[in-house]
């Protein structure tokens, strides 16, 4: 396991921690910080060996792309995560145990392939645009996330344990968006399909370590017709 700690007193500037990856020797690496490319040792703190866990400590919201292109392993990251987190994940276990920035598990910028494997968690809060253009996978948001989660979605789940913001589902495709609250809106393009009770929720949270009950009936919204309607918004119905 390697362990990265974020070095205290540093001036301002965001950080691309895209390339810190599990399975990598991390030694060597250049971090770009602002407008510069740093060595990696100059804004962390190197400890351990590689293998198949990774974590980020001290890290905070200036932190962007953390768990980018992930492949496989575990990161761990004890704090908080700028932009782009999970952008372009494949596989492994991403868990960020503060709050993520907008972007979580969406495309790069002027593509249309968000997230395409593993498991990305966040403890906190996320911003907007939480996973747009998902493409596989499963993005599970503890607080709240913010406006257009889940937009374009192909395929894949978000859950939003919090309160999710406007425009949900926008333009959705065939991905699942699963909420315990419902959103501050949704686009028009979706259609109330009525209470159901989906045993694959339930099997699903306790997978995820989540707590099935709110999940053992939800009402189920089908869209977003402007996209085909094969997309679905399951809110948990009391």
């Amino acid at each position: 396991m390697t362990i990265l700690t974020l070095r205290t007193g540093l001036p301002p500037g965001r950080i691309d921690c895209a390339g810190l990856m599990p399975k990598r020797d991390l030694a060597d690496n250049t971090v770009v910080f602002g407008n510069r490319r740093l060595p990696l040792g100059e804004l962390f703190a190197i400890d351990g060996a590689p293998g198949d866990r990774l974590e980020l400590r001290g890290t905070d919201a200036r932190c962007d792309g953390i768990g980018e292109g992930m492949e496989g392993g575990t990161l761990v990251v004890e704090g908080d995560a700028g932009f782009y987190a999970a952008r372009g994940m494949k596989a492994g276990a991403l868990h960020i145990k503060g709050n993520a920035g907008d972007f979580l598990a969406a495309a790069h910028p002027g593509t249309r392939r968000g997230m395409s494997g593993g498991i990305a968690r966040v403890d906190g809060n996320a911003g907007d645009r939480a996973g747009e253009f998902i493409r596989r996978g499963i993005v599970i948001v503890g607080g709240d996330a913010g406006a257009y989660a889940g937009a374009r979605g192909i395929a894949g789940t978000l859950v939003v344990l919090g309160q999710c913001g406007a425009y949900a589902g926008w333009a959705l495709k065939r991905a699942s968006l699963v909420l315990a609250r419902p959103p501050q809106s949704m686009p028009p393009g979706f259609g109330d399909a009525g209470l159901h009770e989906i045993l694959y929720l339930r099997l699903l949270a306790r997978r995820l370590g989540l707590d099935p009950a709110p999940f053992a009936r939800v009402r189920r919204f089908a869209g977003d017709q402007q996209a085909g309607g094969k997309g679905e918004i399951l809110v948990a119905a009391p």
